[in-house]
Order: structure tokens, then sequence, then C-alpha cells
């Protein structure tokens, strides 16, 4: 079968999960919560679809346990709009995520490449996403941010093909500039990921998102990673020439035009970035300048708290100062032997933290359903006179970055030691001194002032964003009262006309309980009984498929040691064989030079003693035969149908089974002993009847083989008497006539195939050209075993009219010179 002749598989399942998989789950204890009703039980409306990994113990997926597209559309829309939006992301998660690797199995066994799996896909990607800022903070046991980021990928790589496999059917989908841009960041360290950007139409490459996201690959690449080793495998390389702004990549990360799920892809390689930036300081700053404060670096690597920079610095081994009452770090420490800089670097980077202060803003009010429905978009690089207002509140927070970023600090000096008895050029070098040390006072004190104006903007920041909490806690509380007072206006809405229904309702639910109850049994039982005849039918599989087995074992081990026991017996088979081909190469020999001598020398007598060819041999003697023949059996038929009147009576004598060996031996026992005393052989004498058909499968071929009573395996009947034995066998043109046969054949029945006598002329010569080529090989072989042989021959004709003398004298025309020995 071609490829292009495959048939599509196409799913038929129009429910969020098939019966087959209800039932099984159901037996097996494994429903989730999320899928139960009040009363502990599966519910068919909630349960949802479970993925099941393809291996070989598993069947391959019937289309009725497959979705069709707008079912697998109504799942995810029923996942994030019930179950996202009315559970907490933590206690739903796995249940939403493996139910989304379902939907997009689903996709991948119908092949389905449209936009709506495009639109499906997109949702899954920003559900990952969105779980990697949320859950971040949670225990391995309960989230994995590295499974996350798998699944996410996989999403992207579809998403990739699908825009691909579109674009070449002229469809262009909205939001391909975004994920194009998710699947840039999500490789962010990988070098080919630009010149695959670059193959790009010109329209999605110049989108704001890739844009933002082509800027955002280069701030993050790094110089200073250290090579690849046993223990670090798959380790990014290094970039000549990259600029390490690090500073930039967070100032850009907290840019209002920055988008929240963007932000979120980001906030996932905050920890490398961090480590390349302090690397990089370890190395720039000396150890003798005095540190930098750490209240600096918390602001310029956008870190939440300090405990968080201190605890980080900690980790790669950096030297903390808490002499100048605020924690500063000393970078450039040197080791006492290799004189290079210290900096540690473990095998993993700091797990990652949910930032407060860069990303969680961004979100503002919106749902997770929203952000995931892109109810929210954000516009990218918008321009600052679109929106006033929001310029007015981002005022603040671009002044307070800005602030942070630009933290001025100043090195401690070192003061030289001083003399007891300074002499007058030490005295000018201390009034120097005195000099500097009031220029450094007046430094500290700006300093000092830097420090505190840095604290009262940190601290209104802090308010801020207290204030943000409690106005958004304020619009929550408002907004969850008014929820509130609606539901309970709805709920007494409903229980007045529920109460109202009541007992109209009651008789009408107590009926259709017991119907469903009635067809889930029934259900239950057609599925049982189908679960049943699958495992028994794997069940009988495995045991016949061990028995054939076991059974064909014993097969090869008895045909070996059959090999073993004929092989002494199949060559002295070949033996006489041999020996028989060469007694008849020798006769056929001596025939042959008896022949030359006889009728070649004139000298001999043998040649004057033949006698001349006797009158019944002659053409017109062998028509007057075949014409008594004829009449004679005309006479016979009529004696015959005289006696079987009856039809029954009449079958059952033409197939009852006759021992004609009981005729023939009687005849020619005589001279079978006579040819027997003067040619003695080893073997038991034999006298054979060749009945010699076209086909064994045709009809007259069966007649003969049950009229002679021949088996079925050997197409034979040997009966043995005191003198030799008596053989019928029927053979074809096909089979190989050995020497034996033909040495003990002593007649012949030549079997004609049917005739039509309908026929038109060209399919009747056609008919008598096959019989004298058949009768031509058959005595061709015969006398090519024995030379000198002579046998007689039976010719037996099954025409379809009821008298055989009329349809041999109509069809057979005997040549006037041919003569027939």
């Amino acid at each position: 079968m071609r490829l292009q002749d495959a048939i599509d598989f196409v799913g038929t399942c129009t429910s969020m999960c098939p019966e087959f998989e209800m039932l099984e789950r159901e037996i097996q204890k494994n429903i989730d919560s999320l899928e139960m009703n009040e009363d502990g039980r599966v519910d068919p409306d909630r349960i949802v679809k479970a993925y099941r990994r393809s291996a070989a113990g598993n069947e391959q997926p019937l289309p009725s346990d497959v979705r069709t597209p707008e079912c697998l559309m109504s799942t995810l829309d029923y996942l994030l709009n019930d179950i996202l939006s009315n559970h907490s992301l933590d206690s739903c998660h796995a249940f939403v995520r493996d139910r989304t690797r379902s939907i997009r199995q689903d996709f991948t066994l119908q092949n389905i490449r449209n936009v709506t799996a495009v639109e499906v896909h997109e949702k899954i990607a920003r559900f990952h996403i969105l779980c990697l800022h949320e859950m971040c903070e949670y225990d391995e046991a309960k989230f994995s941010s590295q499974q996350e980021t798998e699944q996410l990928r996989k999403v992207l790589i579809s998403l990739m093909e699908f825009y691909d496999d579109l674009r070449e059917e002229g469809i262009e989908t909205e939001n391909e500039a975004e994920f194009r841009a998710y699947n840039l960041l999500s490789h962010i360290r990988d070098q080919d990921m630009a010149r695959q950007a670059q193959t790009l139409p010109l329209h999605i490459f110049q989108h704001p998102y890739m844009q933002r996201a082509l800027e955002f690959y280069g701030l993050v690449q790094r110089n200073n990673e250290i090579l690849e080793t046993s223990s670090r495998r798959n380790k990014p390389e290094n970039v000549p020439a990259s600029a390490n702004f690090y500073s930039r990549f967070f100032k850009l990360v907290a840019d209002p035009s920055t988008p929240f799920l963007m932000a979120c892809m980001l906030e996932t390689h905050f920890s490398e970035v961090r480590k390349g930036a302090l690397k990089a300081m370890n190395s720039a700053y000396m150890f003798k300048a005095g540190g930098v404060p750490a209240g600096y670096i918390r602001g310029v690597l956008g870190y939440d708290a300090l405990e968080q920079l201190l605890q980080e610095a900690k980790l790669y081994g950096l030297v903390m100062d808490m002499s100048c009452g605020e924690p500063t770090i000393l970078f450039g420490q040197r080791h006492y032997t290799a004189k290079i800089s210290v900096f540690i670097e473990p095998l993993s980077n700091p797990p990652q933290k949910k930032s407060v202060l860069l990303v969680e803003p961004k979100k503002g009010t919106n749902s997770l359903s929203d952000i995931i429905y892109a109810e929210h978009q954000d516009l990218l690089l918008a321009d600052n006179d679109d929106e006033e207002g929001e310029v007015e509140d981002n005022e603040d927070e671009d002044e307070l970055i800005q602030d942070v970023y630009q933290i001025p600090f100043k090195p401690a000096i070192v003061q030289p030691a001083i003399p007891a008895e300074p002499t007058e050029e030490q005295k000018q070098k201390q009034a120097q001194l005195e000099a500097l040390r009031e220029k450094a006072a007046a430094a500290a004190a700006a300093a000092a002032q830097e420090r505190e104006r840095m604290t009262a903007l940190a601290k209104k920041r802090e308010e801020q964003l207290l204030r943000q909490q409690r106005e958004q806690q304020e619009r929550e509380r408002q907004e969850r009262e008014r929820r509130e007072l609606e539901e309970r206006k709805a709920r007494e809405k409903q229980a007045r006309l529920e109460e109202e229904a009541r007992l109209e309702k009651e008789a009408r639910l107590e009926a259709q309980r017991i119907k469903e109850k009635k067809m889930e049994e029934m259900r239950r039982k057609a599925i049982m009984s189908q679960v049943s005849r699958r495992y028994l039918n794997e069940l009988i599989s495995t045991y016949v498929e061990g028995v054939v087995k076991e059974r064909m074992t014993k097969i090869m081990h008895v045909k070996q040691a059959i090999k073993r026991r004929t092989m002494p017996w199949i060559e002295r088979a070949r033996g006489r064989i041999g020996k028989r081909s060469r007694v008849a190469a020798a006769r056929s020999k001596k025939w042959k030079f008896d022949r030359v001598l006889t009728f070649n020398n004139p000298y001999s007598t043998m040649a004057r003693k033949l006698k001349p060819i006797p009158e019944h041999c002659t053409p017109a003697g062998v028509q007057e035969r075949v014409k008594i023949s004829m009449e004679a059996e005309q006479r016979a038929l009529k004696s015959y149908q005289n006696e079987m009147s009856d039809d029954v009576k009449h079958h059952e004598h033409v197939w009852k089974t006759e021992n004609f060996a009981l005729n023939i031996y009687p005849r020619v026992r005589d001279k079978v002993v006579a040819h027997y005393n003067h040619h003695p052989t080893p073997d038991k004498p034999m006298w054979q009847l060749m009945i010699h058909t076209e086909d064994q499968e045709l009809s007259s071929s069966i007649w003969f083989k049950h009229k002679f009573g021949l088996d079925d395996e050997f197409s034979r009947r040997v009966e043995r008497y005191i003198g030799f034995g008596v053989t019928c066998r029927m053979v074809t043109a096909i089979t190989d006539l050995p020497y034996q046969w033909v040495s003990q054949t002593g007649g012949i029945i030549f079997s004609l195939p049917e005739y039509d006598v309908d026929m038109h002329e060209e399919q009747r010569e056609e008919y008598w050209q096959k019989c004298k080529q058949r009768m031509d090989n058959l005595t061709d072989k015969l006398q090519e075993m024995e030379p000198q042989i002579k046998i007689p021959f039976i010719f037996t004709f099954f025409p379809s009219n009821s008298s055989s003398t009329e349809s041999v004298l109509s069809t057979v025309k005997l040549p006037k010179k041919k003569q027939i020995v």
C-alpha cells in the first residue's frame, strides 16, 4: 500500500472522556477528586480523559476513544474556565497539566494542524508559562520547574511546526510573533536561535515581541561561563565580545512595556544572569577598594530582599563586611597560592524565586484565565501618549528604578600610619593628608546622604506597594462582597423557584433517576463484557502462542529424529533407483543395437521374416473397429438403461466402488509369471494399471478415483496376491514417471477430458490438439524408459450428450494414410 492511499485517523468521541476509559478508571479507582460529585462518585460531566503514555503493552486507540477537535476545544475551555477559575492553582495544577497533555495527544493522533490546533496549543503554552512564575517556590514534590519547562518546549515546538505548515497553505495566525518570541526565550543560551530568527518573514521578525525578545537574547549572553566537565554537562558556550550588560537586562524587565508573560519567561533565567553579574563584578572590583554596598547591588540586580542577595553571595564564596553599619560585599579576593579570583560555582544555580518587585506588578488585577485567554494582552512598546493615566502611575516606579541603578558609592580609603615626631616634610604631607581626610569626610557625608535618600526612596516604594496592595485588597473585598450579594439573591430566588416546583419535580426526578440507573447498569454491563472479551482474547492468544511454540518444538524434534532414522532408507532407495536407471539405459542401448542389426543389415534374415501390417491396423480397419465398438457400447447402454430405470439406482450403480484387480489378476497371471521367470527381479513382482488424466480436479478424475477406490494421498490402490500384486494408479501430465512404474505397467487407461458438443470449430480443434499433445508426451516418456515396450491403451470419453458413438463419429476424423500400431 502506498502512503498517499492511507486513511486518516479521525476521532469520533464527543464527550470529555470516552465511556470505556470512564469505566476502566472507575474500576481501577483512578478518579481524581475534581472529577467526583458530591456523593464521591464519578461525575460524567466532570471527568476528563487522562494522559496515557505510548508503550508496547498499550493497544492502539480506537476512533471512539479519541475526541473530535470541537470536543478538545470545549474540554480545554472547561479546564480553564471551571477548574482553574474556581480552584487554587496549587490544588488543580497537576490535574490540568495532565489533561492538557491528553488534549495535545489527541491532536497528534489525528494529525490535526489547523487553526483550531494552534489556538488550543497557544492557551496551553500560556498556562505553562504562568505556572513557571506562580509555583516556582513550591517544593519538588508538588512542582517541578524542569518538567514544566520540558512540556512548555514541546508545546512551542508543535506551534512552530503548525505556523510553518499554515504559512505554506497561505494562512497567517494572529499570535505567531508572540510565541516565536517565547520559543526564543526558552532557548535563550542557544547560539543557533538568532540565526533561525533571521529566517522568519519580515513582518514577524520586525514585530515588537520579536524585537524585545532579541534584545533580551543579546543581554543574557555571557563570556565568563566555565568550561564543561564530566560533572557539569550541557553547559552553555561562551559568547566572545558579549557586553555582560546585566543592569540593562533588569531595567528592561522592569520596563512597563515588557509584557507579563515575557517577564515570567525571563524570571526563570534570573539566577543565571545574577551569577554571571556577580562573577563579572568579582573580576572587575579590587579587594582593596573597600567593597560595594549590598543595597546598591540589590537594586542593580533586581533582588526583592537583601537577604536573598546575601545568601547567594555566601553560596558563591564572596566576602561580606558589616563594619560600616550596612552589609558590604568585598569583591576581588585572590587565592593565596593561585593568585586568581575566588568565586565558587555550584553544580546548579540557586532555585528560582518569585519576583515581587519586577514581575508580579505586571500581573495587575487580571485573573489566571484572563491571562491565558490573552484578554489583557499588554501593548508592547506602547507610546507614552496613549494612556496618560498609566504614565502618571508609572512615573514613580520609573524614577525609583533609575535612582536604584544610579546610586553612587565610594570605596573606603585606607589611612596610613603617622609617625610620632614629624619633620617639616612630614608636616607638609600631614597637612595634605588632613586635606584629603576632609575631602574623604565630605565624600562620606555625601555617601551617607545618598544612602539616606536611597533608604527614603526604598521606603517610599514599599509604602507605594503597600498602598497598592491595600487598594487591590479593598477592590477585591468590594468585588467579593458584590459577588456574594448577587449570589445570595440568586440563591434566594433559586430556592423560591425550587420550593414552588419541588412536588412536581420529585416524581420526574425519581423516574429519571431510575431510568438513568438502569441505563448506567446496562452500559456498565456492556463495557464490562467488552473488557472481559478483550482480556479473554489476550489470555487465549498468549496461551495459544505458548501451545503452538511447544507443539512446533516437538514437531521439529520428531522431524529431526525421522530424518536420522530414514537417512539409511533414503540412501538405499536412491541406490535402487540408480541401478534401475542403469538397467533401463542398457536395455535401450541393446534394443537400438538389435534394431540396427535387424533392419540395416542386408544379410540379415530377420527383415525378410517381418509380417505385413495386419488388415485391422490399417485406417479402414481401425475405423471399422471403432464403429463396431461404438455399436456394442450403444447396445450395452440400452441394456443398462432397461435394467436401471430408477435414477437413484442408476446413480448408485455408476458411483459404486469396485475392485477391478479381481478381474485383472486371472487374465494376466500366466503372462506376468512367465515374464518375471524370464526376467527375474529382487523386488516383488507387480502388475500396474495406469490411469492417465489431464487434471485430478476434473469430474472424470474424481469418478475414476471413486470407482476404482483410489486413496487420497497417493491416488492408488494395491491388491496383493500369491504370485504378484496388482496396482491401479492415477497420474497426470505433470507427474514424474519413475522407471519402476513404467516396467510394472501392463495397461493404460487414457482419459479424455469432458467434451462439450456445443463448441465451435476452433475450440474443437484446440481440444483435440491438447489431447494429442498429452498422448505424444506420454508415449515419449514410455519409449524413453522402455524402447521395446508394448502396452495396450483404453481411451475413455465423456461427452455432454447421451450417445458417445454419435459424439465420436461427428468429431473424430481419422487420416486416410495413418497407421495405428
